[in-house]
């Protein structure tokens, strides 16, 4: 049986690019599995069960970034557009905060450990806020693996680009080192709250 992968559009540049130039084979869609996913997500779970057995809990920060996009609901979907301002997320004011936390409204980590995380962030005066609609976390590796009965916790944290990547939402990959650096800080801070017995 011959499964058809439809291939990916992303936008570049304002013009829209393939991904990839045929859609992939069944094979080539296994290997990839075989290769990359199962490994990384088989290595997840090694090092979860070790945080466990060594400390009783563990706490996995996913750790994304987003360029400063507008967001926005399409026929169920979430679409990403103009450039978006910095303040509290608004898809209609086409705002987004510094750094949303993503934790599936605590079901993914503990309360607790949420807090240290935000008042790290709030305490270099960035804009915080929970992941909600397409930052919920009720997806992909908080829904997959947090679970703080079982002493896993997964926060996510969206880094969004507002000023570390003034231009990556038109392709720009640059890098404001000055901003970058403040950045590095604020989540050295967040991991030393984490640690606070």
């Amino acid at each position: 049986q011959k499964h058809q992968y439809n291939s990916w559009q992303v936008i570049v540049k304002e013009k829209s690019e393939k991904m990839l130039s045929e859609p992939l084979t069944l094979l080539e869609f296994e290997n990839l599995i075989s290769q990359i996913y199962d490994p990384y997500h088989e290595r997840i779970e090694f090092l979860h069960q070790s945080a466990i057995i060594q400390h009783g809990f563990c706490v996995h920060l996913a750790l994304h970034s987003l360029p400063s996009f507008s967001v926005r609901k399409v026929f169920g979907g979430y679409v990403m557009g103009q450039k978006a301002n910095r303040g509290s997320f608004d898809i209609k004011k086409n705002t987004l905060p510094d750094v949303i936390l993503i934790h599936n409204n605590f079901q993914a980590a503990d309360k607790v450990l949420v807090d240290r995380v935000r008042y790290a962030f709030e305490s270099a005066g960035l804009i915080i806020e929970d992941g909600k609609g397409p930052f919920l976390g009720d997806i992909g590796v908080t829904k997959i693996y947090g679970d703080p009965k079982r002493g896993v916790n997964v926060i996510g944290i969206e880094h969004v680009s507002h000023e570390t990547e003034p231009g990556r939402h038109l392709g720009n990959p640059e890098v404001n080192q000055e901003k970058a650096a403040e950045f590095h800080k604020v989540y050295e801070q967040a991991v030393k709250n984490l640690l606070e017995e």
